[in-house]
């Protein structure tokens, strides 16, 4: 019984096409998110070894391959800020399938980091919630939490874990978001 499943496993890995494997962007990359302006801009991933991956945004076609650690990276021209929402593609030149990202703007990006004042969320604040907290909203500002913790690493880490809260990607700003956002950042 186990040499039969051995061996219709083998046979199915060696029929299994190339293309199966699955190109992957860095979890930093995803709908709504803000691309800096009139800078170039890594965009980064994984892929098989060797694989050759192509991404597109704005009118600018980028090639990558991957290499021996499934590493890739392509840099976009430098663009000017644009509110015009736009989609970026990805694909793999062995695979039919592509991953779009959409409503991707082109504008300002603002890392803030810091201990715990720049921890401390809006929601924590008497005077953003109610009203003022439904005042929060606007498409065009777009947020990103990085999961907090990690404190005290002897190495820094290479993945990004968004906050659970901002449910795996950039947001577009409004109350539930902003809520669970640095006041401070705010």
């Amino acid at each position: 019984m186990r040499t039969g499943r051995a061996g219709l496993a083998f046979l199915l890995a060696l029929l299994a096409p190339a293309g199966w494997a699955e190109v992957r962007l860095n979890p930093l990359f995803t709908d709504h998110m803000v691309l800096q302006r009139n800078r170039p801009v890594p965009v980064y991933g994984t892929a098989d070894p060797g694989e050759k991956v192509v991404v597109a945004f704005a009118g600018q076609v980028k090639t990558s391959v991957a290499a021996k650690d499934g590493k890739w990276m392509v840099k976009l021209d430098p663009m000017p800020a644009s509110s015009k929402s736009r989609s970026m593609t990805l694909r793999s030149t062995l695979d039919t399938r592509h991953l779009t990202l959409s409503d991707v703007l082109v504008g300002d990006v603002w890392l803030c980091a810091g201990q715990s004042n720049m921890a401390t969320e809006m929601k924590l604040y008497p005077t953003l919630r109610g009203e003022k907290a439904e005042a929060m909203t606007n498409q065009m500002v777009r947020l990103f939490k990085v999961k907090s913790g990690g404190i005290g690493s002897k190495e820094p880490s290479a993945t990004v874990v968004v906050d659970p809260a901002f449910k795996g990607s950039w947001q577009r700003m409004s109350p539930e978001f902003a809520r669970e956002f640095s006041a401070v950042a705010s």
